[in-house]
């Protein structure tokens, strides 16, 4: 809690200490992953792997190409998909046929 006290300075209850002023209150920030889930969400809101139906809060982001095989984390190598999907894929290749 602050007080406002001598000057412009606010003191610090807790400590007992003058600061010239009190934190300013922050924005909640948005996860970059729920961020880029929410794109993907917009695009197609199903799982790609076995298409039901996702919302932001069930679903999760997959690497088309594992980072663990040198994928990266750019939006085209990320997938929306359901847990139990994501898990079964684990660290293997995706490769998409007929395409």
């Amino acid at each position: 809690m602050y007080i406002p006290c001598c000057a412009g300075s606010y003191l610090r209850r807790n400590l007992g200490v003058c600061v010239s002023a009190p934190p300013r209150p922050r924005k909640p920030k948005m996860h970059k992953n729920r961020k880029r889930r929410a794109l993907l969400l917009a695009d197609d809101p199903f799982c790609f792997y076995c298409r039901i139906p996702l919302t932001l809060d069930d679903s999760t982001l997959d690497h088309c190409i594992p980072k663990s095989k040198g994928g990266s984390s750019r939006m085209h190598n990320l997938v929306l998909a359901c847990q139990p999907c994501n898990v079964d894929k684990a660290d293997k290749v995706y490769i998409k046929r007929g395409a």
